[in-house]
Parts: structure tokens; sequence; C-alpha cells
């Protein structure tokens, strides 16, 4: 019943830009909180269960029986002032782990004290960790992300033209038959990559069992 009254108090945009960012893993009702965010990156008004649940139902029309069940709950449960409380807990139980992982960078010289204590006063401030960043359509916002902001270069040339540099949250998958050069291609552009940055590079090879 926690994750219901939850997702009910998400709904209104105060608190979604306030608390969706330190919310757990629900599993079941990731695909309808997925409706949510879409919803909030177009929208500034609070989203009602009605609205909710014809959006759902429009883009995920398969075996909509399994959800029924979850939009009457939702509409009947209490307004979301009676999980403030919860979600209170929730964002600090969020800033305790972040401050633990911050003193753990600090203890190994990748951060400073200074970044543990900022994060230590919002905690006491209550001041939430990070706001929800939208998907954004400014194209001068778009080219400063893609081609201005500084990224990892590779060491083939043809691919810093054709894809340019990599930077934070690219995702990427090199496939080809076997025994056809994958990991040397791999290891020969790290090699290069682990140069221009001072943080550790992981590499996580998994060999196929047969």
């Amino acid at each position: 019943m926690n994750e219901i009254s939850i997702l009910k108090a998400i709904c209104y945009r105060e608190n979604y830009l306030k608390y969706r960012n330190i919310l757990p893993d629900f599993k079941e009702l990731n695909p309808v909180l997925e409706v949510v965010d879409e919803w909030f990156a177009n929208n500034q008004s609070d989203l009602g269960v009605e609205d909710l649940s014809n959006l759902f139902y429009a883009k995920l029309p398969q075996k909509p029986e399994q959800y029924e069940n979850l939009f009457r709950v939702l509409s009947a449960t209490p307004p979301p002032e009676s999980v403030k409380t919860l979600l209170e807990a929730l964002k600090r139980a969020r800033i305790c782990q972040d401050m633990s992982v911050l003193a753990y960078e600090a203890s190994r010289g990748s951060k400073t004290v200074s970044d543990v204590l900022e994060l230590a006063d919002k905690l006491r401030s209550g001041v939430e960790v990070q706001k929800v960043e939208f998907v954004t359509d400014d194209i001068t916002e778009l080219l400063n992300q893609t081609v201005k902001t500084p990224g990892l270069r590779w060491r083939l040339d043809c691919l810093n033209k054709s894809l340019g540099s990599l930077r934070k949250g690219d995702f990427g998958i090199v496939f080809a038959r076997p025994e056809t050069g994958k990991t040397t291609f791999i290891a020969s552009e790290l090699t290069f990559m682990a140069e221009q940055t001072e943080r550790p590079v992981l590499w996580f090879k998994l060999d196929p069992v047969y």
C-alpha cells in the first residue's frame, strides 16, 4: 500500500519534482511511473488518476486487466499529505547513502571533505539532492551537449568523425563474428581513452560458456 500511496503523491507536480529522483525500484509500478515521467516532461499541471490511466492504456494496451485493480486502488488512496512523512524518510535515506559513498571516495582522495559536508548541509536543511532533468528540444542546448561539451576521443579518427566524442550517458554496442578483432579493437580504444581521463576505466569481460 505504501507504493500505491507514493505513486498517488508523485502525481502532484510539486511532489514529483521534490521526490521522484529518490524513489526506489517499484518493479510492477515502473511502467506506470514511466507515463508519469512523460507527463511532467511536457506538462506543468498535476496528473489526475483518470488521465494517468488513459495515458497508460494508450501507451501499453496489452494485458490491461492486470492494471485495472491498481487504478481502482489508486483512485481510493488518501491525499498525498498522508505519505509526506514516508517520502521525507526516503529522501533522508537516499542522502545518507550518497553521503556514505562520498565519504568513501573522500577517504580515497577522489572527493573532498567539502563535498561530504555540502551533502550533510542538504540533509539538515531538507533540500532535495538534485532536481529532475527533463529532455530538451532546444537546438542550442543540444548542440552544446553533443558537440561543444568535451568528451573522450577515439584512437581511430574515422570514429571521431562519424560518432563524435564519448560523453557521460553514452551507450554503444560493438558486435561482429567470433575471432574478428572485437576485443583487440576495444583494448586499443580504451587504452587510448584512459590517457584522457583521471578517473578509473572499468572493463568487464564475460567469456561465453558453451
